[in-house]
């Protein structure tokens, strides 16, 4: 009984040690490298034999939204949808009626003052005049009068 008890302990030791033995030689069959392979093939040219049509949406890299500065019509468009545009040139011009009257406006209202600063300075130099003569004008016109005068200069 001893006898197979040391034999199949023996047994046992040994092909445990073939066991490791293989594995130290797969290791070192596994070590080596291994030239890679390739699959070669000819390219040919042909046509599609079939049309894909999908639904998509194109979306530019940049967007940017436009403000007019001033109320008014387009009256020329200088781009289109997609062109490309450089930093300062002028993409369309604006008509403005209402601009334009506001600017007749302004101009009627300077020559207006222009005239009543006219006026008033005449008035003032006649009154002045008129004052180095003794009481043909009281001292409280001539101040009125150049009161006016000082008010429409600072219009």
């Amino acid at each position: 009984m001893k006898f197979y008890i040391k034999s199949i302990s023996f047994s046992l030791l040994t092909l445990l040690l073939m066991a490791c033995g293989n594995a130290e030689n797969k290791a070192k069959k596994e070590d080596k490298p291994l030239k890679p392979t390739y699959q070669v093939t000819n390219v040919k040219s042909d046509t599609l034999k079939y049309k894909l049509s999908l639904p998509g949406e194109l979306k530019p890299y940049e967007e940017v939204t436009l403000y007019a500065k001033i109320e008014g019509f387009v009256e020329k468009l200088n781009v289109d949808r997609g062109d490309l545009v450089k930093k300062g040139e002028i993409l369309l011009n604006i008509e403005a009626p209402e601009i334009q009257q506001k600017l007749l406006a302004a101009r009627a209202k300077q020559r207006e003052i222009a005239e009543k600063l006219s006026f008033s300075a005449q008035n003032y130099q006649r009154m002045n005049r008129a004052s180095e003569v003794e009481g043909a004008i009281s001292s409280i016109e001539l101040e009125q009068t150049k009161t006016r005068f000082m008010v429409t200069v600072l219009l």
